[in-house]
């Protein structure tokens, strides 16, 4: 059934554009790629040294973080500390209210309401921390797992993996703005945080909370990460639908999931109103050949979320998708064009990822972000999200202007 009181009332981007919602309105506006030769972990070796990297001067983290969770900073791996970034830049952009962002006001909505779904990737740890000690535990090249259990461990520091868990982020989240609500982590690669949105949707619209924040980030220039995905073949030029591979990025966004009635009655602006949603799992894995041209998954997925919104094709005026280079495009292309009819070229098909990289758990994110800045600013009233993981996860959103 169509959701009728799920709203978006704030975005909060960060990626290789910096952060903020006029941040990722300028880079989508100009349509050029931020990929730039890697400053971070350079030198590797890989089929390409590009990465979409977050500036430097994006946000200091100590603006994002009480002096009460500071101490924490020491144990934030960059999944982490964008998503706190994110997360600010949206509840500012929504004009709520938290403990952190407006310490000496009442928080808007109750903490008891505010909800926090996230997807994130399984963090890599930093190899100078576990280099450290792999070099005490494997001298010769192979690992002693006496040795790694007596000595290579000592030299860890005891909270070490906190910064590694995939849920932490969503952790740090709550603590920090006092999120008291429904909380969950999705680890379903680039198809994460569009799944974390849609479970933030159900939350709200059975109500079990007012609002919550939703979406994700991840960092995919991480040296691990990229090897990743260079010995997987999924790294190149970031040619959407061509099957090169995206460029790896960094960043996500989170998003304000708000129900009608709260957000009206604080009087806020609505950006978008989520109508339908949907998710799937295709058969095929986008390694050992990637997917089936035909894979009736993709379609799948996309009907089922128009279905949800009670929508035709003929009502879409656009889609968005993650066109992320994962060896699962062809399979995106040919279900837009099986539905739709557009093909792959068509001047309503837009394929953020070329702009941003492909930042994994928090590409779904982005791409949600994209279609509600597509909405709010008259450009489309009705547009259809769709983001494919690299363990053949799938997710959809249609998201409508508001009445």
């Amino acid at each position: 059934m169509p959701l009728h009181n799920v709203v978006i009332t704030g975005i909060g981007p960060v990626g290789a554009f910096g952060l903020g919602a006029d941040a990722l309105s300028s880079a989508l506006q100009a349509d050029t790629s931020l990929a730039q030769p890697a400053t971070k972990n350079a030198g590797l070796g890989l089929s390409t040294e590009l990465a979409c990297e977050i500036p430097a001067d994006s946000f200091n983290i100590r603006d994002v973080v009480p002096k009460s969770h500071r101490k924490a900073i020491k144990v934030m791996c960059p999944d982490i500390e964008s998503a706190l970034a994110a997360t600010d830049s949206a509840i500012r952009h929504a004009e709520l209210r938290t403990t952190t962002t407006h310490p000496d006001e009442t928080p808007i909505p109750d903490p008891l309401r505010l909800g926090c779904q996230l997807g994130a990737g399984l963090i890599a740890a930093d190899v100078e921390e576990l280099g450290s000690a792999m070099t005490v535990a494997a001298p010769d090249g192979v690992v002693d797992v006496q040795r790694w259990g007596s000595e290579g461990m000592e030299r860890l520091t005891p909270l070490w993996m906190l910064k590694y868990l995939p849920n932490m982020p969503a952790c740090h989240v709550t603590i920090v703005h006092g999120a008291q609500g429904p909380s969950n982590t999705m680890t379903c690669g680039e198809t994460g945080s569009m799944l974390a949105i849609t479970e933030a949707a159900r939350v709200v619209e059975r109500g079990d909370a007012d609002a919550c924040l939703a979406g994700g980030t991840e960092d995919r220039i991480h040296p691990v990460q990229r090897l990743r995905q260079h010995l997987s073949e999924r790294m190149g030029k970031g040619v959407p639908f061509k099957d090169t591979g995206a460029v790896p990025g960094e960043g996500g966004a989170v998003l304000i999931v708000e129900s009608l009635e709260h957000a009206t009655a604080r009087n806020a602006t609505i950006l978008a109103r989520v109508t339908g949603i949907a998710g799937g799992q295709s058969p095929h894995c986008t390694r050992d050949g990637g997917v089936p041209k035909d894979d009736p998954s993709f379609a799948s997925v996309m009907e089922r979320a128009m279905e949800d919104a009670g929508v035709s094709t003929q009502d879409i005026d656009e889609v968005i998708t993650s066109a992320s280079g994962v060896n699962s495009d062809h399979a995106e292309q040919h279900a837009i064009a099986s539905i739709l009819g557009w093909a792959a070229q068509d001047p309503r098909i837009t394929t953020p990822a070329k702009v941003f990289g492909n930042c994994g758990a928090g590409l779904g994110a982005l791409v949600a972000s994209s279609a509600v800045l597509r909405i709010s600013q008259g450009q489309a009233k009705r547009v259809l999200a769709f983001v494919t993981g690299q363990g053949g996860q799938h997710a959809a959103l249609v998201l409508e202007a508001s009445a």
